[in-house]
């Protein structure tokens, strides 16, 4: 830790020179190192003020120069011992991820299911668990403490970011208004935020992933919930409720089946991972020979998605039915989206669409064809062949930005 809080230094700039410095440091999350040429073409501001606020930058910790090509032009980036963050995703299961400020993961917790009465006592018990698996496995493999920044945490729900609030969560029965960043950051006294999954899974891809190129943007976010992750002219789009993107819970015209949230005929009801299984499970049977795999009573219960994905890829008629009939909803649903919005590109991220090419292309299949024009021609749509997430990167991104948002951390870093 340095002597001096850099982060205390921000929260003495004036709100004009805080979201110029701001600025100068998305455009280096997004692009690498840049010169301050490149910052000016980008910016628009003037030599004399990037000069004054990269200078500032690097004196703070949170920039390094380095000489350019020609050894006389010097480039910025993000300063590699500016910190890491720890970076929490809740879903079906915890975990805890340490990120270095370039987006690499160093080491993970073991994920730990999601007990579904579990109290917020309970869950903050968990959360010491996987934050001390990765303190122990950092320890291990670099040596000395894990100089967190921030503590950054992704849950789906309806959340208030600002407050650190968790109104209600679909995988728990029990807790209403849960003041989750509140109860974290006074446990181990660091700045503690949190923000939807999808949210955090479209910064990842445009700081660190796919995503870079694009400045209208939308990420589709497919596990047990279903989200939309809006990048809009650069900014991340949430809405006046934080609620914006929630198409989990727009009605589908291909069900009527009562979801958690009380409604019926949400998409989740059609797109989640559990519905998934389920409708693989009852549209097999008792024993059904499918692609030469015999599946029995007893062992369709113990299917899992991945098994799903596996299936549909080898050509699997009944995993490929559910999956298409998925694709159908989801296809409707994004193209009265994207004929709105114009973005960019859509991706495609989360355990039901990662390594799932089947699904994908049923999708691009259904959707390319109800899309507009123009609006179709200048659409980029990808997925992730592999299985490595982006919302633990998005995490560390926010809380970089954040060092000079309002959410300013006081303290520079702990130990943990």
């Amino acid at each position: 830790m340095r002597k001096e809080s850099s982060m205390k230094k921000m929260n003495d700039l004036s709100l004009l020179r805080r979201q110029r410095s701001s600025e100068i440091l998305r455009f280096i999350l997004a692009n690498g190192a840049m010169t301050r040429s490149e910052i000016v073409a980008c910016t628009g501001y003037t030599m004399a003020s990037v000069i004054k606020y990269t200078q500032f930058l690097v004196e703070s910790g949170v920039l390094m120069q380095e000489p350019g090509g020609s050894g006389r032009t010097l480039s910025f980036r993000i300063a590699t011992g500016l910190g890491n963050v720890v970076a929490i995703v809740v879903g079906r299961t915890i975990q805890a991820i340490l990120v270095n400020p370039h987006g690499v993961e160093l080491c993970s917790s073991d994920k730990i299911p999601f007990e579904s009465d579990i109290s917020p006592e309970a869950f903050l018990a968990v959360i010491d668990q996987v934050i001390g698996q990765v303190k122990q496995r950092h320890a291990s493999s670099k040596g000395g403490d894990m100089r967190a920044i921030a503590i950054g945490l992704a849950i789906g729900g309806y959340i208030n970011p600002r407050k650190g609030i968790s109104h209600s969560f679909y995988a728990s029965k029990t807790w209403q208004e849960f003041k989750i960043t509140d109860a974290i950051g006074s446990a181990y006294g660091i700045h503690t935020f949190m923000m939807n999954d999808a949210n955090a899974a479209v910064l990842g891809e445009k700081y660190y992933g796919d995503g870079k190129a694009f400045e209208n943007m939308l990420l589709l976010w497919l596990g047990e919930g279903t989200g939309l992750g809006l990048l809009l002219q650069g900014e991340l789009y949430t809405g006046a409720s934080f609620y914006a993107g929630e198409i989990g819970h727009t009605k589908t015209e291909l069900s009527d089946e009562l979801c958690y949230c009380g409604k019926n005929g949400c998409l989740e009801t059609v797109t989640s991972e559990s519905n998934l299984i389920r409708s693989f499970r009852n549209m097999i049977g008792s024993v059904v020979n499918s692609g030469g795999i015999i599946h029995h009573q007893d062992g369709a219960e113990d299917v899992t998605i991945q098994t799903l994905i596996n299936l549909a890829n080898q050509g699997d008629r009944f995993a490929q039915k559910v999956f298409t009939y998925a694709a159908k909803a989801l296809a409707a649903k994004l193209a009265d989206i994207c004929n709105v919005l114009n973005p960019e590109a859509l991706l495609f991220r989360g355990p039901i669409i990662d390594g799932n090419r089947f699904l994908f292309d049923a999708v691009e299949h259904e959707l390319r064809p109800l899309l507009l024009s123009p609006i179709d021609s200048a659409l980029t749509l990808s997925y992730n062949t592999g299985s490595a997430s982006p919302i633990g990167k998005g995490l560390s991104a926010a809380a970089l930005l954040q060092i000079l948002g309002d959410t300013t951390p006081e303290s520079e870093g702990s130990g943990l």
